[in-house]
């Protein structure tokens, strides 16, 4: 199975299921899941680009993954590590982007990949 699939399914079908019951279904999903890939590329997100993201495990999470994965390159992170964790391994990953919760840190040091 592959994102197309995944995202393929029937509208009014549930897609994603919260840990407290709410639920997505495929065209709520799908819906958001292009509007998050059409924000990335309009930043200018190219495909292969990594996008770091930091998020805890949720409906967000998911539709930012499958997003970061169809317009580039998803690389999920711990959202539980500090700042002086953390950096290293987004610099490490060469990522283009951040994705991080709001509460979470609001601008890392990040090296530029293309030098």
């Amino acid at each position: 199975m592959n994102l197309f699939e995944i995202l393929a399914g029937e509208d009014n079908h549930p897609s994603l299921i919260t840990a407290d019951g709410r639920s997505l279904t495929h065209k709520q999903l799908r819906d958001n899941v292009v509007e998050l890939v059409s924000q990335l590329s309009s930043f200018g997100l190219e495909k292969g680009e990594r996008l770091a993201i930091a998020m805890t495990n949720g409906s967000p999470m998911a539709i930012t993954f499958l997003a970061a994965a169809l317009c580039g390159t998803a690389a999920p992170l711990n959202p539980k590590y500090c700042d002086m964790i953390l950096t290293p391994y987004i610099n490490a990953i060469y990522a283009s982007v951040k994705l991080l919760e709001a509460t979470k840190v609001t601008s890392l040091p990040i090296q530029n990949p293309h030098t």
